[in-house]
């Protein structure tokens, strides 16, 4: 089994208005978008979503991941629960 949960990347937050109690959106990010090639990760790490616009991971889930951004966050889609938001890179592998 996997040991205990990596540190959560720092992430620098980008607001829309420049206040601090907006949720972050996926718009404001540098990353490199993978949508014409989804990649598939499993969850090595559960994770509780911490914003509104995170994804909650649940162990061994499969996500299909469309973006990667430039500072350790990933966007993607759960398998199990057909949500879809960003979460830590370094909590899942690839397939």
């Amino acid at each position: 089994m996997y040991s205990a949960s990596p540190p959560r990347p720092s992430s620098p937050r980008y607001y829309m208005n420049g206040t601090t109690n907006t949720a972050v959106t996926t718009t404001t990010r540098r990353g490199l978008s993978l949508e014409n090639e989804p990649k598939y990760y499993i969850v090595k790490y559960g994770y509780k979503p911490q914003q509104e616009d995170e994804l909650e991971l649940l162990v061994g889930d499969i996500l299909t991941v469309t973006m990667q951004c430039d500072d350790g966050w990933f966007y993607g889609k759960s398998g199990t629960t057909k949500k879809q938001g960003t979460f830590p890179g370094n909590y899942v592998e690839p397939l």
